[in-house]
């Protein structure tokens, strides 16, 4: 793994080396913290990359690494919140047209 100044110049930056390897940190770990809220693997990984993705097109600045990780993981719970809050609207939608 390169230098954690470096790791996180290289997002900063939008270094495709520094994306690979926060991919390979914190993808699987940020995909099981999803899917432990919403025990639905497929919809947790589609929240992770779409976290990812909204940071990679973003301004965003990060100071260091602990700045990042809180970033991220506050990220994914929020978009998977919000994921949660979807489908049971949605679902109450769908009783409502069924009774």
């Amino acid at each position: 793994m390169i230098k954690l100044d470096k790791f996180i110049q290289g997002i900063n930056n939008k270094d495709p080396r520094a994306w690979k390897e926060l991919y390979r940190f914190y993808y699987g770990a940020l995909c099981n913290y999803s899917s432990s809220i919403i025990n639905e693997t497929s919809v947790a990984e589609d929240i992770v990359q779409e976290c990812l993705i909204m940071i990679w097109k973003s301004d965003l600045y990060f100071q260091d690494i602990k700045i990042l990780s809180s970033y991220l993981y506050k990220s994914v719970y929020n978009n998977t919140c919000e994921s949660a809050v979807g489908f049971l609207v949605q679902r109450r939608k769908d009783n409502q047209l069924h009774t």
